[in-house]
C-alpha cells in the first residue's frame, strides 16, 4: 500500500521565523544572515500570513535603486533602513494546508520558481516547506533504500533517459 506524503510530513512548524510588517529592510537582512536563511514569512499580530520576503526582495530593491539612482550605494545603509518589509514583501502567495499532498507541494515550488511556501490553516501559518525540507528525508538510509529498494519503480530511473526507453529497456537515442 502506497503512502501519500502530505505538507505535514515535512514542514517546519512549531516556533517558525517570522517578521512583521513594519520590520526595517535593514533589520530584515541582518536577522536573514543571522539565521542562515534566505527568506520569511510576514504575519500581523494575529499571526495571520500577510506576504513573504526573501533575499531576492533585497536584491530586487537594491537593484532598482541602482538603475534609478547613479549615486544610490552612498547611502544604502540609510536607504535600507528607511524601508520597510511591507514595502517589499510578496502579497500574492502561494500556500498549501498540511493535508496538501508532497507532489502539489513541488510542483507549485518548481512551477513558480520559489524556495519556500507557507502551510496555512485558514489566514494563520502553521508551517512552511521549504526546498531544503523536502530534500531532507533523503540524509536517512532507511529512506533511501526503501525508495530505491529491489521491488521499487525508480531502482532503474536516471533523469538521462526517457520514458520510452525507461520502459522499453534501450538506452535513450537507441532505436
Amino acid at each position: 500500500m502506497a503512502v501519500t506524503l502530505k505538507a505535514r510530513n515535512v514542514m517546519r512548524h512549531g516556533e517558525l521565523f517570522t517578521v512583521r510588517p513594519e520590520t526595517s529592510v535593514d533589520d530584515l537582512e541582518r536577522m536573514l544572515v543571522e539565521h542562515g536563511i534566505s527568506g520569511a514569512p510576514v504575519v500581523n499580530e494575529a499571526d495571520e500570513l500577510v506576504g513573504l520576503v526573501s533575499q531576492r526582495d533585497i536584491i530586487e530593491l537594491v537593484h532598482k535603486g541602482l538603475t534609478e539612482h547613479r549615486n544610490y550605494y552612498k547611502n544604502l545603509d540609510e536607504r535600507l533602513r528607511s524601508k520597510k518589509v511591507k514595502e517589499i514583501m510578496k502579497v500574492r502567495l502561494h500556500t498549501v494546508t498540511p493535508d496538501t499532498d508532497l507532489s502539489t507541494v513541488t510542483k507549485i515550488l518548481r512551477t513558480h520558481h520559489i524556495h519556500r511556501v507557507p502551510v496555512v490553516e485558514g489566514k494563520r501559518l502553521v508551517g512552511i516547506v521549504t526546498t531544503l525540507d523536502l530534500i531532507r528525508p533523503f540524509e536517512d538510509p532507511d529512506f533511501i533504500a526503501e525508495i530505491w529498494g529491489e521491488g521499487s519503480r525508480w531502482r532503474h530511473w536516471t533523469p538521462f533517459r526517457d520514458d520510452r526507453s525507461h520502459r522499453s529497456g534501450t538506452p535513450s537515442g537507441v532505436r
